[in-house]
């Protein structure tokens, strides 16, 4: 049990705010009420609330964890001048250099680092070419013994050769018969007819979505119409993949009117990667016709989603004349989205310092996530009823020993590079 003693905690939606002795039950999953401060039960810990804000913790909808061990990683000799060469320069060399270590130690990392910016869920897309077999359990069970939920899949591409192809359907379809997960998809420009066939029987067979990237840049267009005659959406349409449910699409620049109208009379979901869209100049998100199914993700640029709803909602307001509750409504449409695999991650709680200057209730809750919330205020998380982040330090694993195997790890990959 854990009380969280005389503190204010905001309802995720409706922003009513209501303050006193918040008890959570380690043996419901979480569960949490107010009660009063007589009916602690013993064993309790208790924790001083007064100048702290509990909310619903926040679900990242697209994560790259392999992507960890490549900051400050050494630039190709040539720079890359598209979208195209960044992928063949930087990511799909990475990727191949990945091994089994790489791959655990780099979601153990992306877990903690999703802990302290108060994320219960992740929802990851992975690659590793050469180190498939077991990859996703593996990285699976580095979130879980976190204190995380994860939806994971592997990003299977016939850029690499049919054997590598057929590899990662198998680990998908192997994967999903014991987990939760998606089947994931790189882009359609990578994708032959007989690879989204085969992807879309393991996705109806274990009644799931996939996870793609979607027209995030012009290229994938391109590509499309040249070798189908058709644009991206259309083709994916026609595969079946828009009818599953719970697919994700990752990115949707660059979509005509009528591909957004495909995706909005759907049930899948949109998620916008502002940071990552930026970084790689690939054009702007503009959800307008597409629905109310948008998440917001990172893309593996950070695990901070109080940053990422800040930059969709100062970039979008110039691009889609979107306004405050849009983009926070896009934050939180992650926590719906996950549902559907983990009811308890609703009971998951971010807890935060109370550093403003000026009084937060309900009216301006949205005024201080937007213009004044950062990450370093995030003191604990607490899932399933016990602290997965307790005084800003994971608690259910060793965080000095997996950075300092990160850092070593990470130097055997540069020299791979």
């Amino acid at each position: 049990m854990i009380l969280l003693k005389d503190i204010s905690l905001i309802d995720a939606q409706s922003f009513q705010i209501e303050r006193g002795n918040l008890l959570i039950d380690s043996k419901k999953n979480g569960a949490y009420k107010f009660i009063n401060i007589e009916e602690t039960p013993p064993e309790t810990d208790i924790i001083d609330g007064t100048e702290l804000i509990a909310t619903k913790a926040f679900t990242n909808a697209h994560h790259h964890a392999y992507s960890t061990l490549a900051r400050g990683m050494p630039f190709p000799s040539e720079a890359p001048r598209n979208f195209l060469e960044i992928l063949q320069k930087i990511w799909w060399n990475l990727d191949k250099g990945l091994t089994k270590e790489m791959n655990e130690i780099s979601a153990y990392y992306t877990a903690i680092s999703s802990a302290k910016n108060g994320v219960a869920a992740v929802i990851d897309h992975h690659s590793s070419p050469f180190a498939i077999k077991g990859s996703l359990a593996l990285m699976h069970n580095a979130f879980n013994s976190t204190g995380l939920d994860s939806l994971m899949c592997y990003e299977i591409s016939d850029r690499d050769g049919k054997e590598v192809r057929n590899t990662a359907l198998n680990e998908s379809a192997q994967f999903l018969d014991k987990h939760a997960g998606l089947v994931g998809l790189h882009a359609s420009f990578t994708l032959n007819n007989d690879t989204l066939k085969e992807a879309y029987k393991i996705a109806e067979e274990h009644n799931t979505g996939i996870h793609i990237h979607l027209a995030e840049d012009k290229a994938d267009q391109e590509n499309c119409l040249q070798e189908h005659g058709k644009r991206v959406v259309e083709r994916l349409h026609d595969f079946g993949f828009l009818n599953l449910p719970k697919s994700i699409f990752a990115h949707g620049l660059h979509l005509s009117p009528h591909e957004k109208e495909l995706l909005a009379q759907s049930s899948s979901y949109m998620v916008q990667n502002p940071e990552s869209n930026l970084n790689n100049e690939v054009g702007y998100f503009n959800g307008q016709g597409l629905g109310n199914h948008i998440m917001l993700g990172t893309d593996g640029m950070h695990s901070n989603m109080i940053r990422s709803a800040q930059t969709a909602y100062f970039t979008g307001k110039n691009m889609e004349d979107v306004d405050i509750p849009q983009i926070y409504q896009r934050l939180r449409n992650g926590d719906q989205y996950i549902k559907q695999f983990y009811p308890n991650t609703q009971n998951a709680l971010v807890i935060l310092e109370n550093n403003s200057p000026t009084p937060i209730h309900s009216e301006n809750f949205l005024g201080h996530f937007f213009f004044g919330w950062e990450n370093h205020a995030i003191k604990h998380l607490i899932h399933k009823g016990v602290f997965v982040l307790k005084n800003k330090k994971a608690v259910q694993v060793d965080e000095e020993s997996i950075n300092t195997e990160a850092r070593k790890l990470a130097k055997v990959l540069w020299e791979r590079l």
